[in-house]
C-alpha cells in the first residue's frame, strides 16, 4: 500500500509540474503576435462583403441569435471594431480586456454568418481565442512589455502553452486516424476526385490533366497519413540519434521538429494552392509553442537586426543628400 501511495505521489508531482511549471513567455507571446496576425488576414478577406453577410441587405444566416442584421452602416463599424481590437492584440495592447472583446466579435460574426461555411480551422480560433483571454500573453514582444523592461525574463505557467500544443497535436492525430481508418483514403481516387472538384484551383486542373500513374495518387494520399500521424511525436522531438548495429556508427539529426515544421508549411500550402483554402495556415502558428525559448529569442533578435539595417538603408540616402 505504501509503494501505492509513493507512486500516485509521483504521478501528482509530474501532473502538477506539467501543467502548472513556470516557462518562458516567449512561446506564448510569438503565438499571441502570428495568430493575431492570420486573425486579422482572415477577417479582411472579407473586408469588400461586409454588406452582403453582415448586414440587413445581405445573405445573412444567425445562429442563436435573433434573425436580425444590423444596417449596412452599422454593419461596417462593428467590422471595423473587430480589426482594431485584432491590431491591439497583435501589438498586446491591454489584451486582457482586448482578448474577450475579439472573442465576444468573433463570436458575434460568427453567429451571423460565419457559422455557415464553419470548418475545423474555426474551432481552432475559438480555441485560440479562449486561451488568450485567460493567460497572459503579453509580458514580451508587446507594447505594455516595452513600457516596463526588466532585466530578468518573465516566466508564465506552462498551462495555457501546453494545452494548445496537445490540441493541435489532437487535431493532426485525429485527421490522420479519420483517414487511416477511411477506405476512401486507401487509394489515391479521393485525391484526385478533391483536385478536380468544385473547389479546386486552376492548378490543380492542370496537375490532374497530365494524366499521371494512379500510383502517384496512392503516395501522396499515404504520405498525408504517415505524416499526420508522425506530427504529434515529430514537433516534440528536438534531436534523434540512430545507431546502426551493422555499421557501428550513429547517425545525428539535430532539430528534427523543424523538418516537421518545414513539412507542416508545405503541406498546408499544397492544401492552399490546390484547394483555394488559405485558412488552413492556422495550424503552423500552433509551431511556435513547441520551440525552445532560445530559438525565439534568436529569431527575435535576427528579425530586430534586419529590421534596423533596412531602416537605417532608407535613412542613407536622405542623410547623404
Amino acid at each position: 500500500m505504501k509503494h501505492f501511495h509513493n507512486f500516485f505521489d509521483h504521478l501528482v508531482k509530474c501532473w502538477i509540474t506539467f501543467w502548472f511549471s513556470e516557462m518562458s513567455a516567449y512561446p506564448m507571446a510569438l503565438f499571441r503576435l502570428l495568430f493575431g496576425c492570420y486573425l486579422l488576414v482572415y477577417f479582411l478577406g472579407g473586408l469588400n462583403h461586409i454588406s452582403l453577410f453582415y448586414s440587413n441587405i445581405g445573405v445573412y444566416c444567425p445562429m442563436l441569435i435573433p434573425d436580425v442584421a444590423p444596417s449596412p452602416a452599422a454593419a461596417v463599424i462593428l467590422y471595423s471594431i473587430t480589426v482594431v481590437l485584432i491590431m491591439a492584440l497583435i501589438a498586446g495592447y491591454r489584451v486582457r480586456i482586448v482578448g474577450p472583446l475579439v472573442l465576444i466579435f468573433y463570436f458575434y460574426h460568427f453567429c451571423l454568418n460565419i457559422w455557415v461555411r464553419a470548418c475545423s480551422f474555426d474551432r481552432l480560433i475559438v480555441m485560440a481565442l479562449i486561451i488568450l483571454c485567460l493567460a497572459p500573453s503579453d509580458q514580451v514582444l508587446s507594447v505594455t512589455a516595452r513600457k516596463r523592461e526588466t532585466a530578468t525574463e518573465p516566466t508564465v505557467s506552462a498551462w495555457p502553452a501546453k494545452l494548445l500544443a496537445l490540441h493541435i497535436c489532437l487535431f493532426y492525430l485525429s485527421t490522420g486516424l479519420y483517414k487511416l481508418l477511411s477506405p476512401d483514403w486507401h487509394t489515391g481516387e479521393i485525391l484526385k476526385g478533391v483536385m478536380s472538384s468544385l473547389y479546386s484551383s486552376d492548378l490543380s486542373f492542370a496537375v490532374v490533366s497530365l494524366k499521371l500513374p494512379s500510383f502517384l495518387y496512392d503516395i501522396m494520399a499515404a504520405s498525408v497519413i504517415v505524416f499526420e500521424l508522425l506530427c504529434p511525436i515529430g514537433f516534440l522531438i528536438r534531436d534523434l540519434s540512430i545507431k546502426l548495429a551493422f555499421f557501428q556508427t550513429t547517425i545525428q539529426l539535430r532539430r528534427v521538429q523543424y523538418y516537421f515544421f518545414l513539412g507542416g508549411i508545405l503541406f498546408h500550402t499544397g492544401i492552399w494552392l490546390f484547394m483555394q483554402i488559405p485558412q488552413f495556415f492556422i495550424c503552423p502558428v500552433f509551431y511556435v509553442l513547441f520551440m525552445p525559448a532560445s530559438d525565439i529569442r534568436h529569431l527575435v533578435r535576427r528579425v530586430e537586426e534586419l529590421f534596423s539595417q533596412g531602416v537605417t538603408r532608407l535613412q542613407s540616402p536622405s542623410q547623404v543628400a
